[in-house]
């Protein structure tokens, strides 16, 4: 369940960083 945390922890990194992606993704 580590390895499943971690990489929500980076997506959730990611998206943040990045939230006209994700926002375009998730929109569409």
């Amino acid at each position: 369940m580590k390895l499943t945390q971690k990489t929500l922890f980076q997506c959730f990194d990611k998206s943040e960083r990045q939230p006209t992606v994700n926002s375009n993704d998730s929109d569409e």
